[in-house]
């Protein structure tokens, strides 16, 4: 499940958030072990059990934080290669127009030039 609530994350802020979710875990994990009696063993794997799990989710939001930056990079690609399309078809309508006026110029010059010499 994705949420884009908000699209203001950059890649250093979505492995801050993960760095938080991480130690968020780990102090879960440590407030659960010392209040809850268990064996040694018990509590070790509980440990390792937690501690994969905060590994697996840290690395789904990573995952996700990469997908959403990715997902805006090809947006901003996207626009910018419209918008060089976009400026590079203008610059060539200018020089057609400039052509254009060109050949009208000298039309008129020639004309200007046939009318003096008669």
């Amino acid at each position: 499940m994705h949420h884009h609530a908000s699209h203001n994350h950059s890649g250093a802020s979505g492995a801050s958030a993960a760095l938080a979710f991480v130690a968020g875990a780990a102090a879960g994990i440590a407030a659960g072990m010392l209040l809850t009696p268990r064996s040694g063993p018990e509590n070790r794997q509980l440990i390792k059990d937690k501690a994969h799990d905060a590994r697996q989710k840290a690395a789904k939001k990573m995952e996700e934080q990469k997908h959403m930056a990715a997902d805006k990079l090809e947006k901003v690609s996207d626009k910018a290669k419209r918008t060089a399309d976009n400026l590079s078809d203008k610059a060539h309508e200018a020089i057609e127009d400039g052509r254009e006026l060109a050949d009208e110029a000298r039309t008129s010059v020639r004309r200007a030039t046939r009318s003096r010499e008669s």
